[in-house]
């Protein structure tokens, strides 16, 4: 296991933790970081990426910083795997639903209740699930 499935494993504990204590704007933080850093486990394990080739290819990226480098570039993979655009889309969809949720909590002055929560948790089991089952 890599690490970056590992703390992947580790942001959807907290993630949990954080939504059995109420505390909805930290989970769904940690619920977009789990899925980020799932994606990154993949380019590795999957697609044969290295830190160092990631860390370049971020550098001469200028669509989207990090973040959309490493949804971008495992969706972009993804999609040469499968062909199913409607998997595809559906990730995609979800994933950005889950970036705007977490911008929300951290950046804006929308209060994440559990409704909003519970969707990003399911979102990304989902998104987990998908992503397993093209693995």
């Amino acid at each position: 296991m890599n690490s970056y499935l590992t703390k992947s494993e580790i942001n959807k504990d907290a993630a949990v933790v954080l939504f059995e204590k109420s505390f909805y704007g930290p989970s769904v933080n940690c619920l977009y970081y789990s899925c980020l850093q799932y994606f990154i486990s993949i380019l590795i394990s999957k697609f044969g990426y290295t830190e160092d080739k990631i860390k370049v290819e971020i550098s001469l990226d200028k669509k989207g910083g990090s973040h959309g480098y490493y949804i971008n570039t495992t969706i972009r993979h993804l999609n040469e795997q499968t062909r199913d655009r409607g998997v595809i889309n559906n990730i995609r969809r979800k994933i950005n639903t889950l970036k705007v949720l977490r911008e929300d909590a951290e950046y804006k002055s929308i209060i994440i209740d559990s409704g909003k929560n519970s969707t990003a948790l399911s979102y990304h089991d989902e998104i987990f699930r998908t992503l397993r089952s093209l693995n």
